[in-house]
């Protein structure tokens, strides 16, 4: 009787989703220490194990078509991101939700990354003093808006951090920076 799991057999190595989310968490709390560092290159080399962390990720999950969810629903995953983020910015976050956003584990997992990169570019930003997040959904396109108080000290970097989350990305800066990231549900 072979008592290899199926992955173990065809020659894989199967990891769980509870090691994904934990990983994920992990960079989430990395990310969080970037901002408080007092010197540049602290920042920088922390910055970009962070990065590397967060590929890592990614290529897992494609590679094992997992998702980074744990049964939390958009919102709650949402609410925690911001959550966590608040307690590095020491700034409130209003976060409002429309329509339904019941989405595709995918597209929930890309609106989290969205969300969570907005909220580090947030804690670049010098004199911001709120931020709001608003998701919802209709006519079959969902529609992330943050907005912050804040001057965006490098526009294009964030611009080109969204890029890679699949989805249209616009841009204003009035007064302080307005981003807004929509995608198709379908």
């Amino acid at each position: 009787m072979d008592t290899r799991s199926d992955s173990e057999s065809d020659g894989g190595t199967r990891i769980d989703d509870h090691v994904i989310r934990e990983l994920f968490g992990l960079c989430l709390g990395l990310q969080g220490l970037v901002p408080v560092q007092a010197r540049q290159e602290n920042r920088v080399r922390l910055a970009g194990y962070v990065d590397r962390l967060d590929a890592l990720i990614r290529s897992i999950r494609v590679a094992g078509g997992l998702s980074v969810t744990g049964g939390e629903t958009l919102p709650q995953r949402l609410l925690t991101t911001v959550e966590d983020q608040s307690v590095v910015l020491g700034l409130p976050v209003h976060v409002e939700f429309r329509g339904r956003l019941d989405l595709s584990a995918e597209l929930s997992d890309r609106i989290v990354l969205v969300v969570r990169d907005a909220m580090h570019n947030i804690a670049c930003h010098a004199n911001a003093s709120s931020a709001c997040l608003r998701v919802g959904s209709l006519d079959g396109f969902v529609t992330v808006e943050i907005t912050d108080d804040g001057r965006d000290l490098n526009p294009a970097a964030r611009i080109n951090a969204q890029a890679g989350y699949r989805g249209a990305l616009g841009r204003t800066a009035a007064v302080g920076t307005h981003l807004t990231w929509t995608a198709c549900v379908r």
